[in-house]
């Protein structure tokens, strides 16, 4: 007779198509990628005039773009004006990635 133990893994689930639905989701996640759109010139200014009134730890929506995807954020932030990147809430994101940028408070 089987132990409980050895028996229990017989119903353990079975992938016969093992890594099918990892490919799924990362072909699903290909296609859904967008292109980097362009700003206005206005809307460069706008970011540029509100990066420039930031202060150490402000409060911030932002808007970027990161891999195919527009992902917007809200934290805390620091800017890195040299390097020309921008960290909130762990992420770094660099200048050229921004869509929208507002300071909360």
């Amino acid at each position: 007779m089987m132990d409980l133990k050895d028996r229990a893994k017989q119903f353990l689930p079975f992938d016969s198509l093992k890594g099918f639905m990892e490919k799924i989701k990362l072909k699903e996640y290909e296609h859904e990628r967008l292109k980097k759109g362009d700003l206005s010139i206005d809307k460069i200014n706008e970011i540029s005039k509100n990066l420039s009134n930031t202060e150490k730890n402000n409060l911030v929506y932002i808007k970027y773009f990161n891999d195919g995807y527009y992902i917007e954020l809200k934290g805390n932030v620091k800017i890195d004006y040299i390097d020309k990147i921008i960290k909130i809430n762990n992420k770094i994101i660099n200048f050229d990635d921004i869509f929208d940028y507002q300071i909360i408070k």
